[in-house]
């Protein structure tokens, strides 16, 4: 058997009783295809997960302590709720030893706002900048930038000068793990 080969006027599309629709029917084919369209984006849309919330309890890296992150007038701020060692070498709460203004060296850890002045980034929703870390641990407070890397992993920057000049930490939210 052959092949067969088909002219434009011949081939398997050629037939006398091609039937055109009128334009109304084209009109609403159209318009039901378009709606059908929306209708398949818009849950698609809606199930889209936003970038989740750093606002919440995280253990800090190493276990020593856990940092409530919470909406602070118009920024994110953050303290200290939870220490691994609540009490001092005295036997007393802790306090911020290392603070370089002597004022401040007898207040104590638990409370302590260590997270102050951050603001979402325009232009990635899972990044906040602008603020600033306090370390108790040697007194210094760091220019500072944090990640949210899913629903239960921050990724914690301080720095001095610029961002490459710094430490990250990985936090993990604690809020429903047992």
């Amino acid at each position: 058997m052959s092949p067969q080969f088909y002219t434009r006027s011949q081939g398997p599309m050629a037939s006398t009783s091609r039937r055109r629709c009128s334009p109304r029917w084209s009109l609403i084919a159209t318009l039901l295809l378009a709606i059908r369209l929306a209708l398949t984006w818009i849950p698609m849309q809606a199930s889209a997960d936003p970038t989740p919330s750093p606002i919440g309890t995280w253990l800090t890296a190493g276990g020593e302590s856990q940092v409530k992150v919470e909406q602070c007038s118009v920024a994110l701020c953050g303290r200290i709720v939870w220490l691994k060692n609540p009490l001092g070498a005295d036997g007393k709460a802790a306090i911020d030893s290392e603070n370089p203004d002597p004022r401040l060296r007898a207040r104590p850890l638990m409370g302590l706002t260590i997270l102050n002045g951050f603001a979402q980034s325009a232009g990635e929703s899972n990044i906040w900048n602008g603020g600033t870390i306090y370390d108790p641990a040697d007194g210094r407070t760091y220019s500072c930038k944090f990640t949210v890397i899913d629903a239960d992993t921050l990724s914690v920057r301080g720095y001095v000068g610029f961002s490459l000049l710094g430490r990250t930490q990985t936090w993990t939210r604690v809020e429903g793990k047992q």
